[in-house]
């Protein structure tokens, strides 16, 4: 018989098994019984968070911190995890406002620029990639003819502001789906040179309700009272409520 190598983790006693075994298995047990037996036991500890009783097998208490459920452990990771991270952190320069911020050097790692946030990244881009260095700038066309064409940045800026005032949702039929939305001059855009850039000029509508609204009313000589009159008759809502421009 050879010499035990082991205990029996629910009786004690010494037992042989064979190194594959020790290898494979956390736990080793005589025989069917004690194995058996093994799977009944249990044990309370208090959550080291809240302090409500915890009852698992002693296999399943794998540190001293013990959590009763994924409310109590996501809290306590994640401060784990900013500790960690905190005495890694180092500090560096904002390429475009030169404001100071920290950053894990892994999150640097490689980068021409750096920046404390996503604004600061969109405005140097902005200048970065605009005007001569677009890859689709004409340098063919005039200032004049890149206003009229609605392909400067000023125009740009207008839309996106209409767009994000009115949460990316058509003023009419409320699509929100993207990808086919139209900032809409209440005034026409050639008619009123000083309103064309004016937030309040603007009002997003979807490919669909702009081209109804202007089947409708034409494309000159717009104003507020059509687009009030249009956005009655058309939105998808019943009773008709006030709407204001």
């Amino acid at each position: 018989m050879k010499a035990p190598n082991c205990k029996c983790d629910y009786c004690g006693k010494d037992i042989y098994k064979r190194p594959d075994q020790i290898r494979k298995y956390k736990t080793r047990f005589c025989n069917n019984t004690c194995a058996s037996r093994s799977r009944k036991v249990r044990e309370t500890r208090e959550c080291s968070a809240c302090g409500k009783k915890v009852t698992r097998k002693p296999s399943e208490f794998e540190s001293d911190n013990v959590f009763c459920s994924q409310d109590c452990y996501l809290p306590y990771l994640r401060n784990l995890q900013e500790k960690r991270h905190k005495n890694l952190r180092k500090e560096y320069t904002c390429f475009y406002c030169e404001k100071s911020f920290e950053r894990l050097p892994s999150q640097v790692k490689g980068k021409k620029y750096l920046y404390c946030g996503m604004p600061c990244k969109d405005k140097h881009n902005g200048e970065l990639f605009s005007r001569e260095n677009h890859h689709r700038w004409n340098p063919d066309l005039t200032d004049k003819e890149r206003e009229s064409r609605r392909k400067n940045q000023a125009y740009i800026n207008w839309r996106e502001s209409v767009y994000r005032r009115d949460n990316y949702t058509c003023q009419c039929c409320g699509d929100d789906r993207g990808g086919n939305l139209i900032a809409h001059h209440i005034l026409n855009f050639s008619e009123y040179g000083d309103l064309r850039y004016e937030v309040g000029n603007g009002k997003t509508l979807c490919e669909v309700c702009h081209k109804t609204f202007h089947d409708n009313y034409g494309y000159t000589g717009n104003n507020k009272k059509q687009l009030i009159d249009f956005i009655q008759r058309y939105a998808n809502q019943l009773p008709i409520k006030p709407v204001t421009v």
